[in-house]
């Protein structure tokens, strides 16, 4: 009796210890799995993760370089372009008047292209108007189209590494505008038009007469180092901020060897008098100098 409770009480302590055990190891491998779980979770999160930022990133730093690939390559456009010479297609250099004429009064201006993609083109010959023709522009490469307030366009072809401009005028020639501070061109565009209006004004004045033409206008600004030089000089006729430069030009009166444009330092050349002034320009006012500063 006794040998039979003893095994009974061995067979219960034995259960007991199977069903522990097992329990224990059934508990280890749940919390395995759990965790295995979790693990691939966790990398599938961080995998995820990383994906996202890296193309986030590479969206950024795309948009980053397209917006700085476009703003540098606008800034290479902006500024002005002044007339350096005209070509026929199969790349002969001629002359102005063989392609507009005699009629050309005050030979070519000058492109401006802003920051803010407007433009103002002044390089058509000047006639009875202004010339000046205004817009906005598209920058597509090495491609400019100027779209014309009145609804025209112009095509025109950017050279980087000359930073020169072909601007087609007629179906067989086109122009080579070159790039010039825009800062002197301004200067040098306000002084043209306020000599052109002061030849107007002493021949409506009757202080000189009448022209047939006036052309081949030429402006040269003293650099800074002349104009301190002038002030420091006679700071009574010159002051801080004046703009000076000397015009070189010819006109073309009725009777070239009986005019007053021949007076000063006026010299006969074929039928036009050639001529030079020395000019200040202060607060958009013109100065005629004289002869000499």
């Amino acid at each position: 009796m006794a040998i039979c409770i003893f095994i009974i009480f061995i067979l219960i302590v034995a259960l007991g210890i199977t069903y522990y055990f097992g329990f224990v190891k059934n508990n280890n491998d749940n919390e395995t799995k759990v965790n295995s779980t979790n693990i691939v979770q966790n990398e599938t999160n961080l995998q995820e993760e990383v994906k996202e930022n890296i193309e986030s990133n590479t969206t950024t730093r795309n948009n980053t370089t397209s917006s700085n690939v476009t703003s540098n390559t606008q800034k290479n456009y902006v500024g002005a372009y002044e007339f350096k010479e005209i070509v026929q297609n199969h790349n002969e250099e001629i002359e102005l008047r063989d392609i507009y004429g005699s009629s050309v009064k005050y030979g070519m201006g000058y492109l401006f292209l802003n920051e803010d993609n407007t433009f103002r083109d002044e390089i058509d010959p000047v006639y009875e108007h202004e010339g000046q023709v205004t817009g906005r522009y598209v920058a597509n490469k090495d491609n400019i189209t100027l779209n014309y307030d009145d609804g025209s366009k112009k095509e025109l072809v950017y050279n980087a590494r000359e930073k020169t401009i072909k601007y087609n005028v007629f179906e067989d020639y086109y122009l080579i505008l070159k790039s010039k501070d825009i800062k002197l061109a301004n200067d040098e565009r306000n002084i043209k038009i306020e000599f052109k209006k002061y030849i107007q004004k002493i021949q409506d004045d009757k202080e000189m007469d009448e022209l047939i033409d006036i052309s081949n206008i030429e402006i040269n600004i003293l650099n800074e180092e002349q104009t301190k030089e002038l002030i420091s000089r006679d700071s009574s006729s010159y002051k801080q901020g004046d703009v000076m430069a000397t015009i070189n030009y010819s006109v073309r009166p009725q009777d070239v060897n009986n005019t007053k444009w021949l007076t000063g330092n006026g010299t006969i050349n074929g039928d036009f008098i050639e001529k030079s002034d020395n000019v200040v320009l202060r607060n958009g006012k013109l100065i005629i100098i004289g002869t000499s500063w």
